[in-house]
């Protein structure tokens, strides 16, 4: 069994440690935007084969040597928001959640089925009371079961994953070829690269034109993609089998100033960056398109849970939300899989989680309002049964009056938003130091298990791996690991991610039986979970 373990993981064992640093003013795309989702730079070759564009002369670009790469994939951790190329969308959907995630297995290729993959035969779509559409089982669902595939209705691969990423079907692997027209963009091999060219044609030209400055952010892209196969391809796709995407919601009506003029700003990058070409709708559809995206849109992540890109999975996308979800949603390549995490009975709604769900209900409820529009009344958001345990308080001789743990919260949301915005200019010890102070303050009032404690150890996590401090790191996720996975829900994701950075630091470390045992845990959690059914 140790073997088996070592062997399946080793693939993903070298990615714990970065070969090389970083300049400082990219620690924010290294860092985690919040909480637990794990970052470590990987450096990338200069070097690679080069393909010829589809269409090219003979002799335009042929394969060249490459040299070898340093080992470990590319898997930066991208902040789920719009500020620059290669963000997150900004209704980003988190693990366990509607914005799923992870490409542990060998990819297929982009957007294939497997030949045995459960077509949704057994659910069906239905007016849910109170949420609009939803799906429903029509027949039992055993644990870990494969309810449905649903490959990508398109892709964008983040521009931080290039190189290390095949833009194409996201495999991460070695020996990656580029275009020969803009250098800019990889893949496994001809095919691949054949299959996206349909989509990397809308950029290929723009990058180079623009070079440098080609920066459009992955929900202009993704919009962009959008519209090219609405025109190329207007019948219905394999992805929308259950809902296609002109029926997404967009929520106009609930979209205040700051989100229209940010739609806005979109739209003008759309066409400054696309316009030369493709054709637009009016503006009114592209504001109705954009908010559809964002609100439907997911992020795809590697098995750490950090950002590789983004995409649209429309049938996907039919699941309401719940913070006691009866699904997951996994992802091979550009592939996401929908499996069960308890029991379905006939009749009985899916569900996922839009969000991350550590945090406290109130707290849970304002995202949801922020990205979603809605409120839940899921069992667990009506008893609030987590809460106590979520934001469980130090015990004192003087307990803190209520007030006091108030004020406290307060501050720990107001550093949590501080930190995030440092991330982009603070150096990793100044960053160490924020996470320090506010973990000493917090400390006072708050047990080590309260969430936003452990919101601040894995930032600090985050900045021992940037700054190769594996004891420091390791430090902060035993310290995680428990608390996890009491107020985690069954197979999470977020718990199987946190072994899988345990086994590889120990592992880093030279303690092999360590590493070993914490990697059988995250093996059990999610590899083996998702062979089952």
């Amino acid at each position: 069994m140790d073997q088996m373990i070592l062997k399946v993981s080793s693939s993903l064992y070298d990615s714990v440690v970065p070969r090389q640093p970083v300049p400082g003013s990219l620690l924010a795309a290294w860092l985690p935007s919040r909480a637990f989702h794990g970052v470590q730079p990987r450096p990338h070759s200069t070097v690679f084969p080069t393909l010829p564009f589809p269409g090219a002369p003979p002799g335009a670009a042929g394969l060249r040597a490459a040299a070898p790469r340093p080992p470990g994939g590319g898997a930066r951790r991208r902040p789920c928001h719009r500020a620059g190329p290669g963000r997150g969308l900004p209704g980003c959907r988190r693990p366990g959640s509607r914005f799923p995630q992870r490409s542990r297995l060998p990819s297929p290729r982009s957007g294939m089925r497997s030949e045995a993959a459960p077509q949704p035969g057994g659910l069906e779509r239905f007016a849910s009371p109170g949420k609009g559409r939803g799906l429903r089982a029509l027949r039992r669902y055993a644990v870990g079961e494969l309810l449905f595939d649903c490959p990508a209705y398109t892709a964008v691969l983040a521009v931080g994953e290039r190189g290390s990423h095949c833009d194409g079907c996201f495999a991460r692997k070695e020996g990656l070829s580029k275009c020969g027209r803009c250098k800019q963009a990889f893949y496994c091999d001809v095919e691949c690269q054949k299959e996206d060219w349909p989509m990397h044609k809308l950029e290929c030209s723009a990058m180079c034109a623009f070079g440098q400055n080609w920066n459009p952010s992955e929900t202009v892209r993704l919009t962009a993609r959008i519209l090219a196969k609405q025109k190329t391809h207007p019948e219905k796709t394999q992805s929308e089998e259950l809902l296609a995407v002109k029926e997404f919601e967009s929520h106009l009506d609930k979209l205040d100033n700051e989100k229209r003029e940010l739609i806005q700003n979109d739209i003008a990058a759309l066409h400054h960056f696309y316009s030369k070409h493709m054709e637009f709708p009016d503006n009114a559809a592209l504001v109705v398109l954009f908010a559809q995206v964002n609100c439907n849109g997911f992020t795809i992540e590697d098995e750490e849970l950090s950002h590789l890109g983004s995409a649209i999975f429309p049938d996907v996308a039919l699941m309401n939300h719940s913070c006691c979800p009866n699904v997951i949603v996994t992802y091979k390549g550009t592939l996401a899989e929908v499996r069960a995490v308890r029991e379905i009975e006939p009749g009985e709604e899916v569900f996922t989680s839009y969000i991350d769900l550590l945090y406290p209900t109130e707290d849970r409820n304002e995202r949801l309002k922020d990205s979603y529009f809605f409120s839940c009344d899921c069992r667990e958001c009506t008893t609030k049964e987590k809460d106590g345990e979520k934001l469980k308080i130090r015990k004192l001789n003087e307990p803190p009056s209520a007030d006091a743990v108030r004020d406290m919260i307060r501050y720990a949301r107001n550093v949590i938003e501080g930190f995030r915005r440092a991330k982009h200019y603070k150096s990793p010890s100044e960053l160490l130091e924020i996470c320090e102070l506010s973990l000493d303050k917090m400390g006072a009032v708050f047990e080590d298990s309260n969430v936003y404690m452990l919101h601040m150890m894995y930032q600090a996590m985050g900045v021992c791996l940037y700054t190769q401090d594996w004891e420091g790191a390791l430090r902060y996720g035993q310290k995680i690991i428990r608390p996890y996975s009491q107020h985690y829900p069954a197979y999470s994701l977020n718990v199987a991610s946190m072994w899988l950075k345990l086994g590889r630091l120990h592992m880093a470390l030279e303690n092999r039986p360590a590493g070993v045992k914490a990697l059988k845990r995250e093996f059990w959690l999610s590899f083996d979970f998702s062979k089952i059914g």
